[in-house]
C-alpha cells in the first residue's frame, strides 16, 4: 500500500510505512474515508479461533461540516469501542492528485525530496506546500528511464485530516489513495493473477482502474456517476453506455499500447446495491468484453454494512493489513 507522510504534527511522525507495521499486528482496525459530501468506514477484529480479520461493522454517514464530521466519529468510536485502534485513511479521488513522471537519478531515500519540484505544472497550489510520495509505474514496451507515480495532497488537508481522526481517540496508522486501496479490493474479491478493469461508481463520478495482483497500472476518472445512471429513459440509457464505453476503450488502448501486455478481457463494476444492472450489459455489447457487477463485496459485508459508494475505498484500504 501507498503512504503518503506527514511529518512535523504533535510532534511525531503520525504516518508510519505500512510494512513495518506487518509484524505488529492489531485485534481492531479501521479503514476511514473523509470526503466533502460524507464518511465512510469499515472496522475489522481478528477472530480469536482463526487468526484471521473480520468484518464488524460498516457504515456511510452524509456529512458537510467539520461539525458533522467530528459528532460522527466520536459516535463511532464510542459505539464500537475503537478508542485508540489504528486508522488506516483512504483518499477519495478528489483528494489528491497522481501524475507520472520520469524516475530522477537518485537513491531511494532521495526520491520524494527529489521529484517535488517537477509537480509545479500539475498542481494547483505550491509544490512547497504538498505532502508527496512515489511509487513505480510497471515497465512498459518502450525502453527508457524508469518512471514512477508521484501522488500528493496539500498539507493542510491531511494535517486537517489527521487531527480530526486523533480527536476523536483513534490513531493514524497510515494514508492512502483510492487507486491502491481498488487494486487491495479487486486482488482480494477476484483472486486472479490476470490484468483486470475494474470501474468503481460512486455519487461523484466513477473511475476505471486496470491491475494485475499487486501491480497498478494506470487509473482514468470517468465522465459518469450514480445519478446520472438512475435514469428510466432508454435513450438516456444508450448515450450514457455509449460515453462511458468509449472512455473505458481509449483507457484500454492506451494500456495495450504502452505496457505491451494480453489485452484486459474482463470488466468488473463496483457501486452501491441499488446500481444500474443494465450498464454491464450494455456496455460488454459494446465493447466486446466480459462486464459483470462485484457480488462478493456485499455478501461479506452482509447484515453489518449501511451501505454507501464510498464504502469500497475504506475495505480495500484494510487489505495491505492481513
Amino acid at each position: 500500500m501507498f503512504d503518503l507522510q506527514v511529518t512535523g504534527i504533535k510532534e511525531r511522525t503520525v504516518l508510519k510505512k505500512l510494512h513495518a507495521l506487518l509484524k505488529k499486528g492489531s485485534d481492531r482496525d479501521v479503514g476511514l474515508v473523509i470526503s466533502d459530501r460524507a464518511l465512510a468506514l469499515v472496522q475489522r477484529e481478528r477472530m480469536r479461533m482463526t487468526g484471521r480479520y473480520g468484518v464488524v461493522f460498516a457504515e456511510q454517514c452524509d456529512c458537510t461540516t467539520p461539525a458533522q464530521q467530528k459528532s460522527i466519529l466520536q459516535n463511532w468510536v464510542n459505539s464500537h469501542s475503537l478508542r485508540k485502534a489504528p486508522v488506516n485513511l483512504i483518499l477519495p479521488q478528489r483528494a489528491f492528485d497522481l501524475v507520472q513522471l520520469e524516475r530522477p537519478d537518485v537513491l531511494d531515500t532521495e526520491l520524494n525530496a527529489a521529484i517535488r519540484w517537477r509537480l509545479k505544472d500539475s498542481v494547483d497550489y505550491p509544490v512547497s506546500e504538498a505532502i508527496v510520495d512515489t511509487f513505480p509505474v510497471p515497465a512498459g514496451r518502450q525502453s527508457g528511464n524508469a518512471r514512477v507515480y508521484v501522488s500528493c495532497a496539500p498539507q493542510t488537508r491531511l494535517k486537517t485530516y489527521v487531527n480530526l481522526i486523533e480527536e476523536s481517540g483513534m490513531s493514524v496508522r497510515s494514508i492512502s489513495i483510492a487507486p491502491l486501496a481498488m487494486r487491495n479490493l479487486a486482488q482480494y474479491s477476484l483472486n486472479t493473477q490476470e490484468a483486470v478493469g475494474f470501474v468503481h461508481i460512486t455519487a461523484d463520478d466513477a473511475a476505471l482502474y486496470i491491475c494485475r495482483g499487486e501491480l497498478f497500472y494506470l487509473s482514468r476518472v470517468l465522465n459518469i456517476s450514480q445519478v446520472q445512471l438512475a435514469t428510466d429513459d432508454l435513450s438516456e440509457r444508450e448515450a450514457l453506455s455509449e460515453q462511458l464505453a468509449l472512455e473505458i476503450q481509449r483507457t484500454l488502448d492506451y494500456y495495450d499500447s504502452y505496457f505491451g501486455h494480453s489485452p484486459i478481457r474482463q470488466l468488473w463494476f463496483e457501486s452501491s446495491p441499488q446500481a444500474a444492472n443494465w450498464l454491464a450489459e450494455q456496455i460488454g455489447t459494446i465493447l466486446g468484453l466480459r462486464c459483470a457487477w462485484l457480488k462478493q463485496l456485499g455478501d461479506d459485508l452482509h447484515g453489518v454494512v449501511n451501505w454507501g459508494d464510498l464504502l469500497p475505498l475504506a475495505l480495500g484500504g484494510l487489505m495491505d493489513t492481513e
